[in-house]
């Protein structure tokens, strides 16, 4: 690979709306083996599958009788909230993973060794936006928990899941603070 082709690389993956993959007009045919596209393609579907389960969430946490239906007694609100702060973490964790896995297609560069990664993603996204609406509530985190509406804890919930590699690095901040060793004084 040259230098020029280097930096061509780099710059697609800086400029997302860079869709020149070097093919001529015309060239439909896909340059993944079948059993490539198969894999793919089950990992399409799953994403898909993990984008519907999400939105259900949504809706069934947007609905005011809900809980009493599904025979859930004296529910807390705020089990309502992380539940949707946990399905927005979910749809941030999905739809990421849905872009991440069309750009690797199109580029070329999807391989077999990151679907962990892949299909972890939307999980680890939805306990991140768990966890941070929880951190908040608690007050160990600056947000204002009083007042909450459902919008607002899915919003929280969605940011934290999309940007799940970011949130988790500023847990561990946080937790570098909480559980570092006081230094003794001299």
């Amino acid at each position: 690979m040259s230098v020029d082709d280097e930096n061509k690389d780099s710059t697609e993956e800086l400029n997302p709306t860079c869709i020149d993959d070097g093919r001529e007009l015309w060239e439909w045919d896909s340059k993944y083996p079948l059993e490539a596209r198969k894999e793919i393609n089950f990992e399409a579907r799953y994403l898909a599958f993990m984008f519907v389960i999400s939105l259900l969430i949504i809706y069934i946490g947007h609905l005011e009788g809900m809980p009493s239906l599904l025979g859930i007694c004296n529910i807390e609100d705020k089990a309502i909230f992380y539940a949707i702060a946990f399905s927005g973490g979910l749809l941030g964790g999905t739809l990421f993973g849905m872009k991440w896995l069309y750009h690797s297609v199109a580029r070329g560069r999807w391989h077999i060794d990151r679907r962990l990664w892949r299909l972890n993603t939307p999980w680890i996204s939805a306990a991140v936006g768990l966890m941070l609406v929880l951190f908040m509530d608690s007050g160990l985190m600056e947000g204002d928990a009083q007042g909450w509406s459902r919008e607002k804890s899915f919003v929280i919930g969605f940011t934290a899941g999309y940007f799940s590699d970011s949130a988790l690095g500023k847990f561990s901040e946080i937790a570098q603070i909480i559980f570092s060793r006081a230094t003794p004084n001299k």
